[in-house]
């Protein structure tokens, strides 16, 4: 059920940083797509760091043909950046790109439901992960 996902998905960013998740991410697949054999996607929402300091990140298909990674975050910047620790490796984020559970949770909830981002968010593209298919 929707309820039963949803509530996985905040164990999971609840848990962020705790040793043994360093990311989570959600995508649609068909239907009839078994358990243990999940097809590569191309199109997905993924959030890491820890609970109070998460980046979430969202890649989708653009009209033009090409998928594109975005950094989500609450307005543009010019800010500082900051270093955000994502297991072993680090993540360079904005001020403004750096939330809460809470943000998080929003965000992966409504994801869930439209297969999109709410408006009102801004996404900071990451042109070095974009590729055709």
């Amino acid at each position: 059920s929707s309820e039963e996902a949803l509530s996985e998905i905040a164990h999971i960013v609840d848990s962020l940083g705790d040793g043994d998740h360093e990311f989570v991410s959600i995508n649609r697949v068909p239907p009839e797509t078994e358990y243990d054999e999940f097809p590569y996607m191309d199109q997905w929402m993924q959030a890491a760091g820890e609970k109070q300091q998460l980046v979430v990140e969202v890649k989708r298909l653009e009209a033009d043909g090409i998928h594109r990674l975005y950094v989500v975050g609450r307005a543009a910047t010019v800010a500082e950046s900051k270093q955000i620790g994502i297991g072993t490796r680090q993540i360079l984020a904005y001020p403004e790109e750096i939330m809460g559970f809470d943000q998080a949770m929003d965000l992966f909830t409504h994801y869930y439901k439209y297969d999109t981002i709410p408006d009102g968010w801004f996404l900071r593209l990451r042109d070095e992960y974009s590729h055709e298919l």
